[in-house]
C-alpha cells in the first residue's frame, strides 16, 4: 500500500514539474541569437524571391500587417521606418525585382553618367529617371546638353535660353503649362536652372517631337533648336531636315552610346 502512494506521488510531482516547466517557454517566438541562426537564415533567403518595396509607406504597411496577424510573434530585429532614419531609397525605376530573385538597378547607369560627364548625382538620377519614363535614349540627352550647355547647369544664351537644355521663356511656359503634368512639373519660371525642371522640360520636347515624327531624329532635334514654323522654312529652301545642329548631336551621340545598355 505504501509503495503505491509512493508511485502516485511520484508520478504527479513528475506530471507537476513537466507542466510548470513547459510554462515557461514562449509559445512563439522569432529570434535570432546565434550566428548559425542568422547564416541559416541569410541562406533560406538567397533561395528565394526577392521583394522590392518603393517607399517607406510600403515597408511600414508590411510591417503593420505581419504585426496584426502575428499578435504572438515577438519581432525584435524590425522598426518603423521614417525620413529621419533612412537617407535614401531608391525610386521605383531605380530597381526592379526579377522572377529569379536578381536584382535589376539603373543605378550603374547613373555611375556611368556621373564618370561620363561632369553632372552630379542629383542632375543623373533625373536624367536616367526621366529617359526611363518618356522612353528616350540616355545617349541623346547627355548630346543634346553637350552640344547646348557644354554641362554648364546655369548658362544663359543670346536669345535667354537657359540651362542645361537652353529653355526660352515662351516655350518653358508652354510646355510646362501644356504637358508638364506627365511629369508633374508645374511652371515656375524661378526654377528654370533646376535640374529636375530644365532638363525635365527639355526631354519633354524631345519626348512630343519623337510622337510626332518617330526615328526621324534629324528632323526632331533640327525642330528642337529652330521651332516649328522656321524649320518649316529650311526645309522649303534646302529640301532636308538634317541641319548643323541635327548633325552635331547626332555626332555627340555616338560617345554616350554605351550608357543606353
Amino acid at each position: 500500500m505504501k509503495i503505491k502512494i509512493r508511485l502516485v506521488l511520484c508520478l504527479f510531482i513528475i506530471i507537476f514539474l513537466f507542466f510548470i516547466g513547459s510554462l515557461k517557454k514562449p509559445l512563439l517566438s522569432i529570434k535570432y541569437n546565434s550566428t548559425e541562426s542568422k547564416e541559416n537564415e541569410n541562406q533560406e533567403s538567397s533561395k528565394s524571391n526577392i521583394i522590392i518595396y518603393n517607399d517607406i509607406s510600403d515597408i511600414n504597411k508590411c510591417i503593420n500587417e505581419v504585426k496584426k496577424e502575428n499578435k504572438n510573434i515577438s519581432i525584435n530585429s524590425i522598426t518603423m521606418l521614417s525620413e529621419e532614419n533612412i537617407k535614401r531609397i531608391p525610386s521605383k525605376t531605380n530597381m526592379v525585382a526579377l522572377k529569379n530573385g536578381s536584382i535589376k538597378s539603373t543605378n550603374q547607369q547613373i555611375s556611368n553618367i556621373i564618370n561620363s560627364t561632369p553632372l552630379s548625382l542629383e542632375t543623373a538620377e533625373v536624367v536616367a529617371e526621366y529617359c526611363a519614363k518618356l522612353d528616350i535614349p540616355i545617349s541623346l540627352v547627355l548630346a543634346l546638353i553637350d552640344l547646348e550647355s557644354d554641362f554648364n547647369q546655369y548658362e544663359v544664351g543670346a536669345d535667354n535660353d537657359r540651362g542645361y537644355c537652353q529653355i526660352i521663356p515662351s516655350t518653358e511656359k508652354w510646355l510646362a503649362e501644356t504637358y508638364g503634368y506627365i511629369l508633374d512639373l508645374k511652371y515656375d519660371s524661378d526654377k528654370i536652372f533646376e535640374p529636375q525642371y530644365n532638363i525635365g522640360l527639355g526631354m519633354l520636347y524631345l519626348h512630343i517631337l519623337k510622337n510626332a515624327y518617330g526615328e526621324n531624329y534629324h528632323k526632331i532635334l533640327s525642330e528642337y533648336n529652330r521651332g516649328i514654323y522656321n524649320l518649316k522654312k529650311y526645309y522649303n529652301e534646302h529640301g532636308t531636315y538634317v541641319t548643323s545642329y541635327s548633325r552635331g548631336i547626332i555626332s555627340r551621340e555616338k560617345k554616350y552610346l554605351q550608357l543606353n545598355n
